[in-house]
């Protein structure tokens, strides 16, 4: 019996969700914990069910995450504030990014792995101007060093980004070598 996806009680608009995220601003100074850059401790894989993090290489979380929820419903309540960003892309891979530290992708062989630094850099260069344009700061959870920069972790480069690119390559010479 598969678990229903969740579903907000309110009406979300990315208006009501940029005052939600101005009035909230400041919640997110939490303890974040990365125990090793394979994994951390975690309750078993679950199917993500937030809307605003499909379409993502992943689709299977795990909780607790490294901010402490205990399930994808606390977690979605602070997610939400960043979903202007999402709307905005001040970074090519925010949504990944903001998406894989509040639903950790979940590995059956390593558990729950973190986004990498490099992905964190990333969404940080693109979107930290644009907060402190607002008066906000990057937010301490997403601080850059407490995301592994080598072994197993989440980055922008995905092997079926990369898979697709190749296959394209090939359509293309396939298309070329007819013409």
């Amino acid at each position: 019996m598969s678990r229903p996806r969740y579903t907000s009680p309110v009406t979300v608009t990315p208006h009501t969700v940029f005052i939600l995220g101005l009035v909230l601003g400041n919640v997110f100074v939490v303890d974040c914990y990365r125990d090793d850059a394979v994994g951390y401790p975690h309750g078993g894989c679950q199917e993500m069910h937030v809307p605003w993090c499909q379409g993502l290489h992943y689709n299977e979380t795990s909780f607790p995450n490294p901010l402490k929820h205990q399930t994808q419903e606390d977690a979605v309540l602070e997610l939400i504030q960043f979903l202007p960003l999402f709307d905005i892309k001040c970074s090519r891979n925010i949504k990944l990014f903001v998406c894989s530290v509040y639903l950790p992708v979940c590995s059956g062989r390593y558990g729950a792995i973190s986004p990498c630094r490099s992905l964190c850099e990333e969404a940080r260069q693109g979107c930290e101007p644009l907060l402190n344009q607002y008066g906000f700061a990057w937010p301490e959870p997403f601080h850059c060093d407490r995301f592994p920069s080598t072994g197993i972790c989440v980055s922008a480069s995905s092997p079926l980004k990369k898979k697709k690119k190749r296959k394209n390559r090939k359509v293309n010479r396939r298309r070329k070598k007819l013409n």
